[in-house]
């Protein structure tokens, strides 16, 4: 959540969008300072509570940050796709300044400090968003929302809005039809925007850009794409095609599903920011076994459309049914080698128990002159039981607990009782990660990042 209350500790914020059993849906911020011992608590703890505004709305289904305001301190945001404002499934996204929390206990949705709400009926506004870049260069991030329903260029063609955070003003209700941009999906049933993303600034001019996933515009093939478009690219046009986009990214084979984006933070310490696009349907080492594509910011040039067979790198997941690739983020810089490293998770992963999950970390450093990588070899992060579905969500945490890496965090929907969990783990508790167990070690140790091949159970 970044650092809300301005002590210099990064806070965790995490979704729980059927937490009401009725689909309100909640989100939980955490305190950098309230994380103490390690250990397993309950987020009745949490030091606030963010309630939707009634069932059906699915608040907290996805969440983000940003300092929106400029006064130093980040801000919350949370999606609710489920919101009916204009009718069924309508969407609504939240933004609670951080400078608006008090001190702790439940907050109502109703109360936030801006709501910006999707244009129509079926639009799934806030279903992925994020709030992490800056792409007209004032200092302030902005908010980017998709809107994968939305059926303005065709039925579900879908979209994505772009709302530049000096257009926040005194109104506190905002409709989607007036955003400063509108990315419109190719064709019907593309679902553009299902997936997006900030990619950092790829080309070096200053300027975050931007990434949106689509689950057609592939010929048929169902590889799915990705688009890339500069911050630079942003003119007048309020309304942009993404036929348009600076980059198509298209995956290698059909059923690839390439299209779960994020930036990768700068993988190979160029200055330039690269990017990371997931593809849970790859094959190579079985039938969805899955992985993931690195795409440096120094290779992206002329054509326009790259076939993804030509990405820097390919990740590769271990075996059939795991989905690697799900989800995909940026770690940060967990090792403090000033290099990103990348988040792949993969829901479904098979080791002890059936679909326990995992999250692989894989180190800037360890991308070399090896095209393809093999995820078995990467740093693997297991759930604890079995349906966990560790991985389901997969993020950087920031710098939780002030020792100047950057932390993870990543989400379980399952578990045995079925509530789900979200597991924080510190870089310094990386850093002891075993052949088996890291769990039961004590993360107040220091030592060296794990090497490759290294795991162990959340």
């Amino acid at each position: 959540a970044g650092d809300v209350d301005g002590d210099d500790l990064d806070d965790v914020l995490i979704g729980a969008y059927d937490e009401t059993g009725e689909s309100g849906g909640a989100a939980y911020l955490i305190l950098g300072k309230s994380l103490g011992a390690r250990g397993t608590r309950s987020l009745s703890r949490a030091d606030h509570k963010f309630v939707g505004e009634r069932a059906g709305d699915w608040a907290g289904f996805v969440v983000s940050h940003g300092n929106l305001d400029g006064d130093g301190l980040d801000d919350i945001v949370i999606g609710a796709y489920g919101c009916g404002d204009k009718g069924p499934i309508t969407g609504a996204v939240y933004v609670v300044l951080g400078r608006s929390l008090g001190e702790g206990g439940t907050f109502s949705l109703s109360k936030a400090d801006y709501k910006l709400v999707g244009e129509g009926e079926d639009d799934y506004a806030g279903y992925a968003l994020t709030s992490e870049g800056d792409v007209d260069g004032d200092g302030l991030d902005d908010l980017l929302i998709g809107a994968s329903g939305q059926d303005a260029a065709g039925t579900n063609a879908g979209a994505g809005y772009l709302v530049l955070s000096s257009s926040l003003g005194s109104e506190r209700t905002l409709d989607l039809a007036d955003a400063d941009y509108k990315f419109t999906g190719e064709a019907d049933d593309s679902w553009a925007g299902y997936s997006i993303s900030y990619a950092g600034d790829v080309d070096g001019d200053g300027l975050d850009d931007l990434l949106l996933g689509a689950d057609a515009d592939d010929g048929g093939t169902e590889s799915h794409v990705a688009y890339l478009i500069l911050g630079s690219s942003l003119g007048s046009r309020r309304t942009v095609p993404l036929a348009e986009a600076d980059y198509k990214l298209v995956g290698e084979t059909s059923y690839d599903y390439a299209s779960q984006v994020s930036g990768a933070g700068d993988v190979d310490g160029d200055g330039l920011d690269d990017i990371v696009i997931g593809a849970a349907g790859r094959d190579d080492h079985g039938y969805d076994s899955g992985g993931a594509y690195v795409v440096l910011g120094k290779s992206l040039g002329v054509p326009r459309t790259l076939d993804l067979s030509n990405a820097d790198y390919r990740l590769l997941g271990e075996d059939a049914y795991d989905y690697a690739g799900s989800t995909v983020s940026d770690a940060g810089d967990v090792d403090g080698d000033g290099l990103g490293d990348i988040l792949v998770g993969a829901l479904k992963y098979d080791g002890r128990f059936d679909y326990q999950g995992a999250a692989y970390l894989v180190l800037g450093s360890s991308l070399g002159e090896r095209r393809t990588l093999e995820l078995s070899q990467a740093c693997r992060m297991v759930g604890r039981f079995e349906g966990d579905h560790a991985g389901a969500a997969v993020s950087c945490a920031g710098d939780v607990d002030g020792d100047g890496l950057d932390d993870v965090v990543l989400g379980s929907y399952g578990g045995p009782d079925g509530n789900g969990a979200a597991s924080i783990i510190t870089a310094r508790a990386m850093a002891h990660m075993g052949s088996i167990d890291v769990i039961r070690k004590n993360s107040n140790d220091t030592g060296r990042l794990p090497q490759e091949g290294q795991r162990a159970p959340l």
